[in-house]
């Protein structure tokens, strides 16, 4: 008899784990190696602020989806200066923005950081469950590919552009859904 104080640890879990915790292992190391470089933007000739992370999302037993942001490719800093390169499947970009995807009761709200840009140089648009939105700048650019959790009506979307902050909001589609009475 199993104790229901202690889970069960598949081998999956624990798969899924190790996987993770190389992961980390693999960024904290690039992160060290940056640091103790010595690398300095200031007598790189940069005047700009680097910025570089990533995000992550996991859907069920699909291995990770791992995407950079930023306006710097780690990758290549890094193979630049001789370090090997780790062996993480990330979805390479120039410039990626921070994406928030919110599911209200009313709506879905998808957020996304495209600082620098006038609105009228970002273009929205949706193609099926794929919201792509691309941005163009004097110094910067920004592109975008955004699977929809949920199905929404494609001829009710509100976008707004604020202080660097682009807010697009989705009716839901719920035509395929039907109450059932219990008897």
């Amino acid at each position: 008899m199993i104790n229901s104080d202690f889970k069960v640890i598949t081998m999956t879990d624990r798969d899924k784990r190790n996987n993770m915790d190389d992961i980390f292992e693999e960024i904290t190391e690039m992160i060290e190696h940056l640091l103790e470089s010595g690398f300095n933007p200031d007598t790189q000739g940069m005047d700009k602020p680097l910025v570089w992370g990533i995000s992550m999302a996991q859907r069920g037993n699909e291995p990770p989806r791992i995407k950079e942001f930023g306006n710097m490719n780690m990758r290549e800093f890094l193979g630049s200066m001789g370090e090997p390169q780790p062996d993480i499947r990330i979805e390479p970009s120039a410039s990626k923005s921070m994406v928030d995807i919110l599911q209200a009761d009313d709506a879905l709200h998808v957020i996304i950081e495209v600082p620098g840009i006038n609105k009228e140089d970002i273009k929205v648009d949706l193609a099926g469950d794929i919201l792509n939105i691309n941005a163009q700048g004097n110094d910067r650019k920004y592109s975008e590919q955004i699977e929809l959790p949920v199905k929404v009506l494609s001829d009710q979307i509100k976008a707004t552009y604020k202080n660097g902050v682009l807010e697009v909001i989705f009716m839901y589609d719920r035509s395929n859904q039907k109450s059932i009475k219990i008897e």
